[in-house]
């Protein structure tokens, strides 16, 4: 199967399986949600207290990939436990997926997924929805780019929890070397494929042919564990990605290799006003977590009132999942495919120190 060895840097959190298991939680009332966007209507829901009004409502923005929220146990659970606190949600399925119009598109950009994310605010406003008063964002992976950009766009946002969220760039040299340390390589045969890559990378990036690309990826062509984790690179899937992503609006860093996802995504970080809540898994080998940890310090850790809040979990990986390797091809039926421990509680700990929830 061939794959996309230029361009892998969409952050994926799988949490569709995630907390089957999770009864405790009981019943939340729900109830359809559409808004209109790019043309196509998008389908989701609405999840309220059974006996109560929700005074503060979450939007949740899911990591990579499709969706289909009404056969997503794993998203159920994470409803619920925030309803089981008083607080509403909302979520809706990506164009093309579930009920929702149009084609899905895996290219679309964060900076489009973001204006989207505001269309569905404005409309909960208009309907004047139950705690659309005050709204807060819960991120997952790729959703960490997408929500600082609406929280810059139309604040006050009332909070963000940002779980396994990225820094400023992509993280396909972080995905690839680390699962290749799980795979038994050397640091020095790592090294070597990932300057390979970067070499690509910047062939790629420069417009330069597909010859030029393969001189300089001699050993990362071929490779087994490179071609196991993300295929071949055939000449054919080089030249359309080509087509699809040069002379788009994506920023390419000579000197990293890598793509800047939100230019600026400091600045913005910078001028956050509401709480944050950070969440990371110590075994993550999708993104480089420590790396982000440090960007969020250096960012919104810098504020005097201390709006960030930073919870890491060891032996969990990239989706807050139990582990031993964190790497994406672990098999984690050992582990029973549970949630790691304190997950929800620290989720609901930290929103109802804050004054959301009960």
């Amino acid at each position: 199967m061939e794959k996309n060895r230029i361009f892998p840097f969409l952050l994926t959190l799988v949490l569709s399986s995630l907390f089957i298991g999770h009864s405790s939680f009981g019943q939340i009332k729900t109830e359809e949600f559409a808004f209109v966007f790019n043309g196509n209507k998008l389908n989701g829901f609405l999840d309220f207290p059974d006996t109560s009004e929700a005074s503060t409502l979450i939007i949740i923005i899911p990591g990579s990939g499709p969706t289909n929220f009404a056969h997503s146990p794993g998203y159920y659970a994470i409803r619920a436990s925030f309803v089981k606190l008083g607080i509403g949600v909302c979520l809706w399925d990506k164009q093309g997926c579930g009920k929702s119009q149009g084609v899905y598109d895996d290219d679309q950009t964060v900076q489009n997924s973001s204006q989207e994310v505001i269309t569905a605010i404005h409309k909960l406003k208009e309907l004047d929805i139950p705690g659309s008063k005050k709204i807060g964002l819960l991120s997952a992976s790729r959703g960490g780019w997408i929500a600082p950009l609406v929280i810059e766009q139309i604040p006050p946002i009332a909070f963000w929890i940002s779980i396994s969220g990225p820094d400023d760039k992509d993280n396909s040299i972080y995905k690839l070397s680390s699962n290749l340390r799980v795979m038994g390589k050397t640091e020095s045969e790592i090294q070597l494929l990932m300057n390979e890559k970067k070499e690509g990378n910047r062939v790629f990036w420069a417009g330069g042919t597909y010859k030029e690309y393969s001189e300089v990826t001699k050993n990362l062509n071929t490779d087994s564990a490179i071609i196991a984790l993300d295929g071949a690179e055939s000449e054919n899937n080089y030249l359309q990605l080509q087509k699809r992503f040069l002379g788009k609006d994506y920023i390419f860093d000579k000197e990293s290799g890598m793509i800047v996802m939100v230019p600026n995504l400091k600045g913005i970080l910078m001028k956050i006003q509401c709480p944050v809540l950070a969440i990371f898994g110590e075994k993550d080998t999708q993104l480089d977590w420590q790396n982000t940890l440090n960007f969020y310090k250096q960012t919104l850790g810098t504020r005097k009132n201390s709006i960030l809040t930073i919870k890491t979990f060891p032996n969990c990986n990239h989706s807050i999942m139990k582990c031993k390797t964190g790497g994406m091809n672990e098999n984690l039926e050992t582990y029973g495919w549970q949630i790691c421990d304190g997950f929800f509680e620290t989720m609901n700990l930290w929103l109802k120190e804050r004054g959301f929830g009960k």
